[in-house]
């Protein structure tokens, strides 16, 4: 019974690892595209019912390309790691952080507005400005980002309206020169 009830604590640790290996980016820590989708999904479903407003902010790292082909990938990989982990030091507990995909970032807020988002992305980057990422003889370099945001119910009823939409005032802040922020105002 004891050896039975040893291997059952490992079967449930290996469960539990590997839940944690399907919802997790395994550079950064932070949640998947996958997880974010449902998690989101789920936020979406409770902010209809209690009438409150939920943005989204879509992120991309301004340069990593430039960044990996200067000092190689494992410095980008650093950089991406860095940024991650200034997400996680300055967002609450409720804010649900991703990693979207390459060096793209999305940050879930529970109960804000576009202008309390708008508020939160630049104190971030006023934070992220003033670190420097140690890279070889005594270079360093400043992570900085460009960001999208899109709110429910300012910008859309629908969970995919609310992504794509900040994907969009995303690609809109890549247009005006990066390292700025941009609101969703409608599809022209």
């Amino acid at each position: 019974n004891n050896l039975l009830r040893v291997h059952l604590l490992e079967i449930e640790q290996l469960h539990e690892e590997l839940r944690e290996q399907a919802i997790r980016d395994p550079l950064t820590g932070l949640y998947n595209r996958r997880y974010m989708h449902d998690i989101f999904g789920q936020e979406f479903s409770r902010a209809r019912r209690e009438n409150y407003p939920v943005s989204v902010i879509m992120m991309d790292m301004d340069e990593l390309k430039i960044l990996n082909d200067t000092y190689g990938h494992h410095i980008g990989d650093r950089a991406l790691q860095a940024f991650a982990f200034h997400l996680q030091a300055m967002t609450r507990k409720e804010d649900i952080i991703c990693r979207y995909g390459g060096d793209e970032f999305t940050v879930i807020l529970s109960k804000a507005f576009p202008k309390d988002a708008v508020k939160r992305v630049e104190e971030w980057r006023k934070v992220m400005n003033s670190h420097t990422l140690e890279i070889e003889d005594n270079n360093g370099v400043t992570v900085k980002f460009t960001a999208g945001i899109a709110s429910f119910p300012a910008h859309g009823t629908s969970l995919e309206e609310i992504i794509n939409y900040a994907d969009v005032a995303l690609y809109r802040a890549k247009a005006r020169g990066r390292n700025c922020t941009v609101v969703f105002e409608g599809p022209n």
